[in-house]
C-alpha cells in the first residue's frame, strides 16, 4: 500500500510540472489519446474523463514562471 507521504509527494509533482511531463507521458502510452486544458472551477472534469480524454487542469504558476503580459488577457480582478 503506498503511504500519504508518498501520494502528496506524486500530487506536488504533477502540480509543479511547469512542461506537463505527466500529460505527455500519458498522451504518448498509445494512439488516440487526447488532453484537454481546463480551469478547474469552470469544466466539469468528470465528463472530460468520461469521454476518455485526460483533463489537465490549468493553474498559475506561482513563484516558479513570471508573466509577462498577463494583464493583456485577463480582467484585472480575477484570481492569479
Amino acid at each position: 500500500m503506498t503511504g500519504r507521504t508518498e501520494i502528496v509527494d506524486w500530487a506536488r509533482s504533477c502540480v509543479e510540472d511547469l512542461d506537463f511531463g505527466v500529460a505527455r507521458e500519458w498522451l504518448a502510452g498509445g494512439d488516440g489519446r487526447r488532453a484537454v486544458g481546463d480551469l478547474p472551477v469552470y469544466a466539469p472534469r468528470e465528463l472530460i474523463h468520461a469521454a476518455g480524454m485526460l483533463p489537465v487542469g490549468i493553474y498559475g504558476g506561482g513563484d516558479q514562471i513570471g508573466i509577462i503580459r498577463g494583464d493583456a488577457y485577463y480582467q484585472s480582478y480575477i484570481c492569479h
